[in-house]
């Protein structure tokens, strides 16, 4: 990860920076959000047999996704 991040797992926020890692464990609600003035950069990768999205569920979208 490059940048400052607020990182929101299951309603809890933690704060993230250069270098750090998050892991999120299947079922957990999750977030990313930029709270810093330059670009947020983060690899996200998946493990496990399936690697479909239409699993997907938004409890909320700032971004118009919602079904």
């Amino acid at each position: 990860m490059s940048g400052t991040a607020r990182v929101v797992l299951d309603d809890v926020e933690h704060l993230r920076q250069d270098g750090d890692t998050v892991d999120v464990a299947v079922g957990v609600a999750h977030r990313i959000e930029n709270t810093g003035s330059d670009d947020l950069i983060f690899v996200e990768v998946q493990h496990g047999e399936y690697f479909g999205e239409d699993d997907i569920l938004r409890i909320e979208d700032d971004y118009g996704r919602e079904e």
